[in-house]
């Protein structure tokens, strides 16, 4: 029978759990593990996987949860993290160059200016939801 073995035990063939080199995840954490005798699965493993992702995951009710506090794929403490965050997103979705072309466009229309002020305030509001959220200080 599959994920079983037979072991003699010196009068008797017995049937029991093998679950060898199966992957196995500690449900306090996540981690990964594989059984090495024979035997069942001890409580505190589980054979499903965390789903990908996780930063720090834990095994409860039958599903994976996140203990960690996650904003932008990073885990987060304060409202300093989250904002530090926010601040590196600006600058990534291109702001010196905008400020550049602003000053270029003087008090000409400046597309992409306006394009990146309208993407600026909705990453602020992502940031600020996300604080008032999880009553970050």
């Amino acid at each position: 029978v599959e994920g079983t073995a037979r072991v003699y035990d010196g009068s008797n063939w017995l049937q029991v759990d093998d679950h060898r080199g199966v992957p196995m995840y500690g449900k306090t954490d996540g981690h990964q593990n594989s059984m090495v005798a024979l035997g069942p699965i001890p409580d505190d493993y589980t054979t499903d996987e965390p789903p990908a992702g996780m930063i720090r995951p834990r095994y409860e009710g039958g599903t994976w949860i996140e203990q960690a506090i996650v904003f932008q794929g990073l885990e987060v403490a304060s409202k300093a993290d989250v904002d530090a965050i926010t601040r590196r997103r600006i600058i990534a979705l291109g702001e010196e160059k905008a400020k550049t072309e602003k000053v270029l466009a003087g008090t000409d229309p400046c597309p992409l200016w306006d394009a990146f002020i309208a993407q600026r305030a909705i990453i602020l509001q992502e940031g600020e939801d996300f604080i008032a959220t999880h009553e970050l200080t």
